[in-house]
């Protein structure tokens, strides 16, 4: 112990109740369905952002004053929107047809949701991967199209930037999402 004297916020901070701080189960319920109607809308923009994307690149790809290198990037990465929304619908197709949450308790319907979730956005080089040879040829025929030096420097780290974002941002979901599972594991440990 030390002999400082106690102050004001001290005092506070010992008086406060000692009670347990655990989650209510209608918060739980009430999490479950903003998460899962969270992410629902979520998948609905992302077959819609993939669908723009890719009827953007495919007229890209057949726009007069293109050199061949660009074209060659923008083909690929059309073909990579095609087999990234394949994968996409192959990998959450089932997740709609899961158990509600009448079928089983609400706490192990969100802690699912949860994991699938996490599970998703850990994911994330699967669906990042098959851009890098189109972007990387895109991008290497803008710069032969028009070199310059600061075009040269800053498409590639406009584009590694990019990737590096979407990877990092993928991580911190999937780290949120396990710190939520984390809170929620006693109630499951509870209702069992």
């Amino acid at each position: 112990m030390t002999n400082e004297p106690e102050t004001p916020v001290h005092r506070l901070w010992n008086e406060q109740p000692q009670g347990d701080h655990r989650i209510s189960l209608d918060d739980v319920r009430e999490r479950a369905r903003r998460f899962d109607k969270k992410t629902r809308r979520g998948r609905q923009l992302a077959a819609v952002l993939i669908g723009l994307l890719t009827i953007v690149n495919a007229i890209q790809a057949v726009w007069p004053g293109r050199n061949v290198v660009e074209r060659s990037g923008d083909i690929l990465i059309v073909m990579a929107f095609v087999f990234t929304g394949y994968q996409y619908r192959r990998d959450t197709r089932y997740w709609s047809q899961s158990d509600g949450p009448g079928a089983v308790s609400c706490v192990d319907f969100y802690r699912a949701l949860l994991i699938r979730e996490r599970d998703f956005s850990g994911q994330s080089r699967r669906y990042i991967l098959p851009f890098v040879p189109g972007v990387g040829l895109a991008l290497t025929g803008g710069i032969l199209k028009a070199p310059s030096g600061a075009r040269m420097f800053w498409l590639p780290v406009l584009g590694i930037g990019l990737f590096a974002a979407l990877s990092w941002w993928n991580a911190w979901t999937a780290r949120r999402l396990q710190r939520e599972i984390e809170r929620i594991d006693p109630l499951c440990e509870e209702e069992k």
